[in-house]
């Protein structure tokens, strides 16, 4: 069965793509791993499930999923943190790259975020892509970064965050999701909702909600992409 997998990490993220999809929505159960299925007009068929949280996570399904699907492509979208400025509560980042945080093999050549034998940062497949303006919310495009920890004002490392060009947001797979398909040799979008900045600390109901509701506007983007 050939299908573009939509990988979203949180339960509280897919409540998202439920609220937007749910008529459409079938149940669809592919080698152990639960889902949805739904038709995409200009994807055709999506198999969407519930990747849960980290790399590790992120590798296993995905692993899982390849040996029983023919990938068209990849996508993965959630919420992350805010790096920039730019960025708030809300707003939407269409990546146009991702890199590891916390990936440091400089002694061996490597760039710092760059995994070995990896690019220096995964490429997506919509970094030329400029959708249309939203009400509500603003669409920005560039480098996500990639930790596994939820990142706060006392951990971030500044010094880290240097030796990248700009980055606009963090989230705890995007990165893993695009080394997969590097691997694979599969086409990978990658789609962030804001719920939070690192600089900024909010209380965890206040997040949780925040979450759900920024993924919508997160939604609203890839069905631009895929409808």
């Amino acid at each position: 069965m050939e299908a573009v997998l939509l990988a979203i990490p949180m339960e509280s993220e897919f409540k998202a793509l439920k609220m937007a999809l749910n008529e459409r929505l079938e149940p669809k159960t592919i080698n152990g791993i639960s889902g949805y299925t739904f038709i995409g007009k200009k994807k055709g068929l999506v198999f969407a499930y519930e990747s849960k949280v980290g790399r590790v996570n992120t590798a296993l399904d995905l692993g899982i999923l390849a040996a029983s699907l023919d990938i068209k492509e990849i996508i993965n979208l959630g919420s992350a943190g805010a790096l920039s400025n730019k960025l708030k509560p809300l707003d939407v980042v269409l990546a146009t790259a991702s890199a590891y945080y916390d990936v440091d093999v400089t002694r061996f050549g490597y760039k710092y975020g760059q995994m070995c034998g990896c690019p220096a940062t995964f490429e997506t497949a919509t970094a030329n892509i400029k959708l249309k303006d939203r009400t509500g919310f603003k669409i920005h495009y560039g480098l996500n970064l990639t930790v596994e920890s939820f990142m706060t004002a006392a951990i971030i490392d500044k010094d880290k965050l240097n030796k990248f060009n700009d980055p606009l947001c963090i989230d705890m797979e995007g990165a893993a999701f695009g080394q997969c398909a590097y691997r694979l040799n599969k086409p990978y979008t990658l789609i962030r909702a804001i719920s939070d900045s690192v600089n900024n600390e909010a209380n965890e109901l206040e997040h949780e909600e925040l979450v759900t509701k920024c993924c919508q506007n997160a939604v609203d983007v890839l069905l631009e992409l895929i409808d």
